[in-house]
């Protein structure tokens, strides 16, 4: 069975278990060209205004930078 998607998903790259990678899904509200966009970013790839997001140590830090960036880009489509 398939799992349910969420608004992001976030797995540590495999290459060095340190770094995390983002997805941002369809159910976030964003436009499907802008989920296939973010589809397994860095989180170094963060725009300018959420620098303090570029480098999670932490799951959770991690969640808190998707859920801003995400807040950030509806922000900009909605306007």
């Amino acid at each position: 069975m398939a799992k349910p998607l969420g608004d992001f998903s976030i797995k540590r790259r495999s290459r060095t278990n340190r770094a995390f990678v983002l997805s941002i899904n369809p159910p976030s509200g964003l436009p499907l060209s802008v989920c296939q966009e973010w589809q397994r970013r860095s989180f170094s790839s963060l725009p300018p205004e959420l620098s303090e997001f570029r480098n999670p140590k932490s799951k959770v830090a991690a969640e808190n930078g998707a859920k801003v960036l995400i807040a950030l880009l509806l922000g900009k489509i909605l306007r």
